[in-house]
């Protein structure tokens, strides 16, 4: 499976990315704005399990954000 990376004209992320590990499993997706993660954002382990499920905005994790087994919230 091949990666989805769309770059700006600055060569920075920019766009929606789903980036896989060699063996075809997916390892992160997200909106990235100037190599800037933006929205939701997930982010699983090389067996497929989720690792990381937060929202962004400004840099930062907003809200609610899942992190394997822990449940942590961030107030912004």
């Amino acid at each position: 499976m091949q990666d989805k990376r769309p770059l700006n004209e600055q060569n920075q992320a920019h766009g929606y990315w789903e980036v896989y590990y060699s063996h075809g499993t997916l390892h992160f997706k997200g909106l990235f704005v100037n190599s800037d993660v933006v929205g939701p954002y997930e982010s699983y382990s090389e067996s497929g399990s989720l690792v990381l499920k937060a929202t962004f905005l400004n840099r930062k994790i907003h809200g609610f954000c899942e992190h394997l087994d822990e449940k942590l919230y961030y107030v912004i």
